[in-house]
């Protein structure tokens, strides 16, 4: 078998997925991690859309979203197919193997709070020691999982065409529904401040009252849409969206014959490398001090900080357990929290019908061990 390797789109990819994050942090205060972004959407929809401070969220995966349909229409078709026929460097992976995947990625990645982009891009840019244990150890769970599943599980692995129960199907495509209504709940997010801010009043002075608030919004809601943008095309164009990458580089065994794609390894470091620079400029996390460190977000006024960005550096069971749980979820199914938002745009049948709903049930689980389990043993 012969790798697809493509280091040079990797690269590209990888900066765009950074200045992405960087775009978020240094204009908004805000964090990349897809993990979060996509289970604070699901479980509080309508907060995203009434709550201010939250509203940057449903922007973002509202451009996201748009941009990723647009990209697979438009551009590049052969990402959806990809899904439904089979290809001579990874097997595909079963309908019982999304299942379990979507389980294991949303149980994982909510106890360790953030997944590859959350702890992978932002959380090492910043240097924090609960994200270099995560990465580790999801990296080498799904190394140690994607090499033992290419060829010994054919339960999760699969040589022909994989079929999606029309059940499944019809209550994945019920789940877009509702969130596809959420997000264009946004429309009225939008709407409304830059109704005031374009508004005739014959009062000059209480249109210039509502002027300043009003283009601080317009600038972090643009910075979202922006952001959301680059971080679709960067999946994209790296390949992160095909899923027979992700499982082709976590398959170690495949530097035997020849199959290993090391494409990842390029996304990741040229992602970091953008997100380091980004926190140079973000106090307490840059290297050193010099003058050019920010007080604010650039997009905000006086009174905001970088208070979104975390601080914690406790390494508990939840931080281990959870990436260790995740990086078997992503080596099964070789998809991770931000590249199966852009597959549920793009409509991939397996991703609506297994993958999503299984991810929610991880999610539920993960809530109900936070509450009841983790919270007993900090007491």
């Amino acid at each position: 078998m012969k790798s697809n390797f493509t280091p040079l789109e990797g690269i590209i990819g990888g900066l765009l997925i950074g200045l992405s994050a960087v775009i978020l942090l240094l204009g908004n205060g805000d964090i990349l991690g897809a993990s979060g972004i996509a289970s604070f959407f699901i479980r509080h929809p309508f907060q995203s859309t009434s709550d201010p401070d939250r509203h940057w969220i449903v922007i973002f995966l509202s451009s996201f979203i748009i941009t990723s349909i647009t990209y697979v229409r438009l551009i590049d078709s052969t990402i959806t197919t990809s899904y439904i026929t089979t290809t001579n460097h990874a097997p595909m992976v079963s309908s019982l193997g999304y299942a379990i995947a979507g389980v294991l990625v949303g149980l994982g990645s909510k106890l360790a709070n953030g997944c590859t982009s959350g702890h992978g891009i932002c959380g090492m840019a910043r240097f924090s020691r609960r994200s270099f244990i995560a990465v580790g150890t999801f990296m080498a769970t799904g190394i140690l999982t994607g090499s033992f599943t290419s060829s010994r599980t054919p339960y999760i692995r699969t040589k022909s065409t994989v079929t999606v129960n029309e059940t499944c199907l019809i209550l994945g495509i019920a789940l877009v529904i509702i969130d596809q209504i959420s997000l264009c709940m946004s429309i009225p997010v939008l709407s409304k401040p830059i109704k005031k801010f374009l508004r005739s009043d014959s009062d000059r002075q209480i249109k210039h009252n509502h002027k300043p608030e009003n283009r601080e919004y317009l600038r972090k809601i643009s910075a979202a849409i922006l952001a959301g943008v680059l971080f679709s095309v960067g999946l994209a164009i790296s390949g992160m969206v095909l899923n027979t990458k992700v499982i082709s580089f976590l398959n170690f065994s495949g530097m035997v014959d020849g199959s290993w794609d090391g494409t990842l390894a390029f996304v990741m470091g040229a992602g970091l490398f953008v997100s380091v620079i980004g926190y140079q400029f973000v106090p307490y996390h840059s290297l050193r001090k010099h003058k050019r460190l920010l007080q604010r977000p650039l997009l905000l006024r006086e009174k905001a900080s970088f208070s979104s960005v975390p601080t914690s550096k406790m390494i508990d069971i939840p931080l281990v357990l959870g990436s260790g749980i995740f990086g078997v979820g992503w080596a099964i199914a070789g998809v991770c929290p931000g590249p199966a938002i852009f597959l549920f745009a793009s409509g991939v049948p397996q991703i609506l019908a297994y993958w999503w709903p299984s991810y929610l049930a991880g999610i539920l689980v993960a809530d109900l061990l936070e509450a009841y389990v983790f919270a007993r043993e900090s007491c």
